[in-house]
């Protein structure tokens, strides 16, 4: 590796600002990103619906903050909502804080602990939705 990298130093002018160095690792600022919370009550969290028996306070709380902490993505978000409820019911749309989690690594990997997906994709979890809410009538009938 220390051959190449002396290579292409040879290759290209060195740069004082810049340096090839191996082993170097990259810090990646690894702080948490803070909410500004505007408002408590949202009816995006869908916390009235049958699904909300896994939400807990805290999933909603960080899941409000992250909502409340830009106005485009509030207004995005509930729009996602409107077409959710519009396709498969409102009693039959889990908890937004449920459907928009990302990973629970999230924060090593500098992402946000929620992400909407791309309006193009919104239509390919309908049939999901679908399954999901005949299962469960399947299972409060047995």
């Amino acid at each position: 590796m220390q051959s190449l990298i002396a290579q292409k130093q040879r290759d290209f002018e060195i740069d004082a600002s810049l340096s090839i160095e191996e082993n170097k690792r990259v810090n990646v600022n690894q702080r948490r990103p803070t909410y500004n919370t505007t408002y408590r009550n949202n009816s995006y969290s869908t916390t009235n619906n049958t699904y909300n028996s896994a939400n807990n306070d805290l999933t909603s709380m960080d899941f409000n903050a992250w909502l409340n902490s830009n106005s485009y993505r509030a207004r995005q978000v509930a729009e996602y909502q409107r077409y959710l409820s519009a396709r498969v019911g409102a009693q039959n749309v889990p908890p937004l804080s449920q459907l928009l989690t990302t990973a629970r690594s999230w924060d090593k990997c500098g992402y946000e602990p929620y992400q909407l997906p791309p309006r193009e994709l919104w239509a390919n979890i309908v049939p999901t939705l679908h399954l999901y809410s005949e299962l469960k009538i399947k299972a409060f009938c047995l």
